[in-house]
């Protein structure tokens, strides 16, 4: 009888460390899981301090068979402003000098960013993706600055239909 109420003293001390050890690894991975969703994604920056002439840029625009239009109106408080951001992003894309060129259009909103399948994607892989190839960015601002391999265009509460435009024609 002693023998086999030590065994199963022992059976439940097996279980109860089996228990115990299950509840430990879920814990542990609660809190790895955690802390990496509470963690904020590392932000891809367009505005890599490199600037260009327009001349470098046009240059580089007219070997670019790929294009991303990419309309930022994150931080952009001016629903006037979101909307000039994305017309212009519109005439971008609507320009008679990027014809024959493949587009790929982004519009980032807060932590996402969509394109025209409406597929939403996380922000820095939409900008990874721009910024590896040849893109127009439209974001919240005054001015345009110019780098080899893209554009960052700043436009404000005023804004002209048609004035984001692409005119010259490539042979």
């Amino acid at each position: 009888m002693a023998k086999q109420e030590k065994e199963e003293t022992k059976k439940q001390d097996n279980g109860l460390l089996k228990n115990a050890i299950v509840l430990i690894a879920v814990l542990v991975a609660v809190g790895i899981g955690y802390y990496i969703l509470t963690q904020p994604p590392i932000e891809i920056k367009y505005d890599n301090g490199e600037t260009a002439t327009s001349a470098i840029f046009t240059e580089g625009l007219q070997n670019a068979n790929k294009v991303f239009i990419v309309m930022d109106i994150r931080g952009v408080a001016s629903e006037k402003q979101k909307g000039n951001i994305m017309q212009c992003g519109t005439d971008f894309a609507g320009s008679s000098g990027l014809v024959e060129k493949e587009l790929v259009i982004y519009a980032i909103e807060g932590n996402s960013c969509m394109n025209l399948n409406s597929t939403n994607l996380k922000v820095n892989d939409c900008l990874a993706d721009a910024i590896s190839n040849f893109a127009i960015i439209i974001n919240g601002g005054s001015k345009t600055t110019f780098m080899k391999n893209r554009a960052i265009v700043g436009i404000g509460e005023e804004y002209e239909f048609g004035e984001c435009k692409v005119n010259a024609k490539y042979s």
